[in-house]
Parts: C-alpha cells; sequence; structure tokens
C-alpha cells in the first residue's frame, strides 16, 4: 500500500477521534454553559430509587397553553406569558406533555406574573386514561407573590406509561383578567434510570 493511501485511510480515523473527545468534553459541560449562565437554577432532589439517574427538564411558555373552553378570550402580553382578556368562557388552559415512556416525573414549577392580590395561578399535572379515569400527580400555584415569579410543586414520583396515559398540564388564571395575573410558563423535571 503506497504512502497516499495510508494517509487517507488514518485521516478519517484522527478526524472522528477528534469529534468524539469533543462531543464527549461538551458533554459533561452543563447544559446552560454556553449561555452564559454561572448558577442556572436547578431544582434538587435525591436520584429516583436511590439509584444514580440523568435529569432532564421540559419547559414550555405561557404562550404555548391553549384555552379549554373555545369562547376564553387571552392574549400574549410578551416574554412568552399568557393573560385572559375576558371572564368570557372559563379560566382554564392545557399544555400537552410530551415526556419518555418509563421516564420518572419528579417535579413542577409555574412561572407567572402575579400583581393581583384576589386571584392565583393555579397549575396541576394530570394523568387522563382516555376512558373518563383521570389522576392529579402534582400542583403548584402562585400565592400573591407580586411580580414575577416561580414556585414548585412537592417532590412527587410518577412513571411515564404512554400506553395507558396522556399526560397533561391545566393552568388557571382563575378570575383574574388583564395583565395583573399571566401564566409565563411550566418546567417539569423527569429522569432516566
Amino acid at each position: 500500500m503506497d504512502r497516499k493511501c495510508r494517509i487517507l485511510l488514518v485521516l478519517p480515523l484522527a478526524i472522528g477521534s477528534a469529534l468524539a473527545s469533543a462531543q464527549q468534553e461538551k458533554a459533561s459541560e452543563p447544559p446552560w454553559a454556553d449561555r452564559g449562565f454561572a448558577d442556572f437554577p436547578i431544582d434538587a432532589a435525591e436520584s429516583v430509587n436511590g439509584s444514580q439517574a440523568t435529569q432532564f427538564f421540559v419547559r414550555a411558555s405561557g404562550s404555548n397553553f391553549v384555552p379549554r373552553d373555545s369562547t376564553a378570550t387571552f392574549s400574549y402580553s410578551g416574554g412568552g406569558c399568557l393573560q385572559r382578556d375576558s371572564n368570557v368562557g372559563d379560566s382554564w388552559f392545557t399544555y400537552d406533555v410530551q415526556i419518555p415512556d418509563g421516564a420518572v416525573i419528579d417535579f413542577l414549577r409555574v412561572y407567572y406574573y402575579d400583581n393581583n392580590a384576589t386571584y392565583d395561578i393555579n397549575s396541576e399535572l394530570w394523568a387522563f386514561d382516555g376512558a373518563g379515569g383521570t389522576t392529579l400527580i402534582a400542583e403548584a400555584d402562585s400565592s400573591g407573590t407580586l411580580g414575577y415569579s416561580s414556585t414548585g410543586s412537592d417532590f412527587f414520583s410518577h412513571t411515564v406509561d404512554t400506553l395507558s396515559e396522556s399526560l397533561v398540564v391545566v393552568a388557571s388564571i382563575q378570575g383574574g383578567v388583564g395583565d395583573s395575573l399571566e401564566i409565563c410558563g411550566i418546567r417539569l423535571r423527569y429522569q432516566l434510570p
């Protein structure tokens, strides 16, 4: 085999090795490292069933929620937040959750703007079985904190079963109308053992 042929055979191996090394180094960095965040907020908890697990997050802005009642009037106030424009229709909005089968969800966080002393944002994670059965898994509600804030549920453990359930986050803007009460998003933490 001549020298040119040997170089051409070795070159792809060297490039592949360098790419694998770079990917491994990148995988060991936190996912927010390239965004300039020095201290990204993580909801701390122990591992699933005492074993080591990899944590993932599903995050959706309020603008991804859809009204449960077609007569509800709403608008997007900026920054991904959603507000009700009138008391027409009910106050519930839904977000369809897509998480891999077998994953264990253990935390729900709701992001909101609350400048309303009377009403709050209620968010709930539900499982629907398609035959009328429902299970409330977790709940996280605002509590009148002025301005932009977030609150989390208690820690829980729910194993995703895509064969027998669909998961939905349902959020209510209660009786609040206008920009004094807005849902700005949710985040679900899940782990793959």
